[in-house]
């Protein structure tokens, strides 16, 4: 070495090789620098660390999204008339309960008011009931009153048509039970008869018409001439039976219908004023 020349071989060598030297001390870590867990991922070869460190995860990225479409409709929620909500509930209530038919089948239950003439179709029978009237006694119908104990007879006369596939006697007790007076609901039928010939207990045939009449006996002050009668007509549903019980039968009787009629007094009846007519 020549005179005023220090000796730094190995300065000399880093200082002559700039690039490496900052490349060495790029890699070194900053003292209290987080270490990389094991096998992490590696960033891309070129990537800046600025733009791994900068890249928010999926999940948090999602729940950003999420965040801000809950703030737009919660905003937008305020904007809306409450009365437009109200009734925004009110239809989508409407609509579940019209999709399963709750209202229509509560409105149909209820029992139908009839006039004189209009029919209840029933599921054994039809009926169309279009008088009442109130007599002394009425033995060709099978209803015998007796005046000394006060009492009266009062007879529904009427349209009667069979809608089973079956005959049913007017006696048995499921039409018994079908057609009740509202002022007397405890009281059974006292008995039915043709119209046309006086047949008692005459059979309900299907899909034929005929004229019957319908008799009570009732206390002689508890209907007058004018006053309205008002008549329960009932359902029942068919039952099949099966493990137990074989056959078929009536039961579980529901008011359908009421019919209101005007009462008609005629006294002794056509028949007793005729023979007093011809009586010398």
């Amino acid at each position: 070495m020549g005179p005023g020349r220090e000796s730094r071989p190995y300065a000399r060598a880093v200082d002559d090789q700039p690039g490496k030297a900052s490349a060495a001390s790029s890699k070194a870590p900053a003292p209290g620098a987080a270490k990389p867990a094991p096998g992490a991922a590696k960033p891309a070869p070129g990537a800046r660390a600025a733009d791994v460190s900068k890249a928010p995860p999926a999940a948090v990225a999602a729940k950003r999204g999420s965040g801000r479409a809950g703030g737009l409709l919660s905003k937008a929620a305020e904007k809306v008339p409450m009365r437009w909500l109200t009734t925004a509930v009110a239809g989508v209530f409407l609509a579940a309960t019209a999709a399963f038919g709750g209202l229509e089948t509560a409105a149909s239950t209820l029992p139908a008011d009839l006039a004189a003439g209009e029919t209840h179709i029933g599921p054994f029978a039809s009926f169309t009931l279009e008088r009442a009237v109130l007599i002394d006694t009425f033995d060709e119908a099978g209803a015998t009153a007796d005046p000394a104990a006060g009492e009266r007879v009062l007879a529904l006369v009427g349209t009667v048509e069979g809608t089973w596939d079956r005959s049913m006697g007017t006696d048995a007790s499921t039409f018994v039970q079908a057609v009740r007076l509202e002022a007397m609901p405890d009281a059974s039928m006292t008995a039915a008869a043709r119209l046309d010939d006086a047949t008692l207990s005459p059979k309900v045939q299907p899909g034929v018409p005929a004229e019957l009449v319908l008799t009570w006996i009732v206390p002689e002050d508890l209907f007058a001439d004018g006053d309205e009668v008002r008549v329960s007509l009932f359902d029942h549903q068919l039952y099949v039976g099966s493990s137990t019980l074989y056959g078929e039968y009536w039961s579980d009787q529901e008011l359908a219908a009421t019919v209101v009629l005007e009462v008609e007094d005629v006294g002794a009846g056509a028949d007793a004023e005729a023979d007093g007519e011809e009586a010398p």
